[in-house]
């Protein structure tokens, strides 16, 4: 809501408390895969935020935490669909940030990567 309005700094508090609530959850049930999906969800919340701000190094890192945590969940389940396609597009959206940071090598590895998931 405050993104569509043009607040990224109320959003991005919100992302920020989201994420931390969804990490206390995953801190009480690890096992849980909905719970790291979670923490991966509000991370590239807040990396879409950075995005939105320009600051595209931050977005990087972010998307990039994301994208650990879907590989650690495909791991758990390598034939879920959901989980393939979340892994695409964490792998997408790493993509897409390395381009913007200017890493064309990196960006190109991610995307085609991505596509493996599909």
């Amino acid at each position: 809501m405050f993104t569509d309005q043009g607040d990224l700094d109320a959003a991005l508090k919100c992302y920020q408390e989201s994420l931390s609530i969804r990490q206390n959850l995953f801190q009480q049930n690890s096992q849980s895969t909905e719970s790291q999906r979670d923490v991966s969800t509000a991370l590239s919340k807040i990396a879409g935020n950075r995005h939105a701000r320009g600051n595209f190094a931050n977005e990087l890192t972010n998307y990039e935490q994301s994208l650990a945590i879907r590989r650690g969940v495909v791991k758990t389940k390598p034939e879920n669909q959901d989980f393939r396609h979340d892994l695409s597009t964490a792998l997408r959206d790493v993509g897409k940030a390395a381009h913007n940071m200017g890493d064309e090598a990196k960006a190109l590895q991610n995307l085609l990567a991505g596509s493996d998931y599909r």
